[in-house]
C-alpha cells in the first residue's frame, strides 16, 4: 500500500490508495485545526520527504525546473480538476475517446477487422492486462477498454465487473486491438491514436487529451449520470438524484455540516459485508465502523473503546447504534444494550 506502487494496479489495492491517500488529507487537515505541529520544511528540507524518497536528488531537481514550490499558489485554481470520464485507467481514456469519435464516423462494428492503438510509454507501463481475468485487472487493459469503446453505448461500472470479462463479443474484440508504445510522445503524454481497419478502409483518428479535462469538462448530463450510477450502488436512484440536487449548490448553503447529515438516506444503505451471516456495524457520528463475523461481547468492548477515545475527537459517540447484515439489508439492533 505505501506509495502507490504500481505493482497494485488491477487489484483491490489500487483504488484503496486513492482511499487512504484522502483519508490523510483530511486527517492531516483535522489535526491541523486541533492545533498539532509538524515542521515547516517537512517536504522539502533536509531529512524530509524529498530527501527520504528521492536521496538521488534527481525528482527534487524536476520539481524546481518546473518552478514549483508549496505554498506559493493553490493547483486547484491554477490547473483545475481533471474528471474521469470512464471508471478504469486514465491512460485508456483518450483511446477510448478516439475510438467512439471513429465509430460516429458510420463505421460498422461488424466490419472491423483490426484496431492499432498508439500511446505513451506510460500507458505501456500500466495497461499490462491484454487478457483481464478479472474486471479489476480489466480497468487496466487497453484491449478490454478500446473493445468496450465499439461494442457498448456507454462505459461505465457494469463494462469492468467480472462478468463483462466473459462477454463473448468482448472477447472477440479484445483480440482484434493491437496495442503498441510511441516513442515520440514523452512517457506521461495521455495524446492516443487509434487506427479502425475494416474490409475496404483504413480510419485514424488522433487526441491529444482525454474527455473531462479542466479546459474539457464533461457535460452536466455526463457528470451527473456518472454521480448517479455510482451513488446507485449504495443508496437508491431517488436518493442519489436528491443527493446530487445538494451536493450542486453547497455554495449556496450556510451550514454544510447539518446539510451534509440531513441529507443522508433514512434506510441504511452500506455496502453489503464480504461473508457470513453475522455482520456487525458500529454506526458514529462521523462514520461507520463495519465487522465482519463481529461477536457481541466484541462489539461491547469496542463500543467502550469509542467512548473512551471520545475526548480526542469530539463528538465520535454521538448517536451510536449497533446494526446487522441480514435479510439483505441492515438493520438496528435495538434489543442489544452495549453501555
Amino acid at each position: 500500500m505505501p506509495s502507490g506502487t504500481k505493482q497494485n494496479f488491477g487489484s483491490m489495492t489500487k483504488p484503496l490508495h486513492a482511499g487512504l491517500c484522502s483519508r490523510s488529507g483530511v486527517t492531516a487537515a483535522t489535526l491541523v485545526s486541533d492545533g498539532l505541529t509538524a515542521g515547516r520544511a517537512a517536504i522539502s528540507g533536509e531529512q524530509g520527504f524529498y530527501d527520504l524518497y528521492d536521496s538521488s536528488g534527481r525528482l527534487f531537481d524536476r520539481i524546481e525546473h518546473t518552478g514549483f514550490n508549496i505554498g506559493n499558489e493553490w493547483a486547484l485554481q491554477t490547473e483545475g480538476i481533471h474528471m474521469k470520464a470512464y471508471p478504469c485507467c486514465y491512460f485508456t481514456h483518450t483511446a477510448i475517446a478516439a475510438t467512439q469519435g471513429l465509430l460516429n464516423s458510420d463505421i460498422d462494428p461488424d466490419a472491423i477487422k483490426r484496431i492499432k492503438v498508439q500511446a505513451a510509454g506510460g500507458a505501456g507501463d500500466a495497461l499490462t492486462n491484454p487478457e483481464p481475468e478479472t474486471g479489476l485487472e480489466a480497468k487496466f487493459s487497453m484491449e478490454h477498454a478500446v473493445a468496450c469503446a465499439v461494442a457498448r453505448d456507454r462505459i461505465g461500472l457494469a463494462e469492468f465487473e467480472n462478468n463483462a470479462i466473459d462477454d463473448s463479443r468482448l472477447e472477440a474484440l479484445r483480440e482484434l486491438v493491437e496495442f503498441e508504445v510511441d516513442t515520440s510522445l514523452s512517457y506521461d503524454s495521455h495524446a492516443a491514436t487509434v487506427q479502425i481497419t475494416t474490409d475496404t478502409e483504413t480510419f485514424e483518428h488522433r487526441q491529444k487529451n482525454p474527455p473531462g479535462i479542466h479546459e474539457d469538462p464533461l457535460s452536466e448530463d455526463m457528470f451527473r449520470a456518472k454521480f448517479e450510477a455510482c451513488a446507485s450502488r449504495a443508496i437508491s436512484s431517488d436518493d442519489a438524484s436528491r443527493i446530487y440536487k445538494t451536493l450542486s449548490s453547497l455554495s449556496e448553503i450556510e451550514d454544510v455540516a447539518a446539510t451534509l447529515r440531513a441529507m443522508w438516506p433514512t434506510e441504511y444503505s452500506y455496502p453489503r459485508p464480504f461473508s457470513g451471516r453475522w455482520n456487525w456495524a458500529i454506526e458514529t457520528w462521523h462514520n461507520t465502523v463495519i465487522l465482519d463475523r463481529l461477536a457481541i461481547r466484541t462489539a461491547r468492548r469496542l463500543y467502550r473503546w469509542i467512548r473512551g477515545i471520545s475526548q480526542v475527537d469530539r463528538g465520535v459517540c454521538h448517536n451510536v447504534e449497533l446494526l446487522y447484515y441480514g435479510g439483505n439489508s441492515w438493520r438496528r439492533c435495538p434489543d442489544v444494550q452495549l453501555n
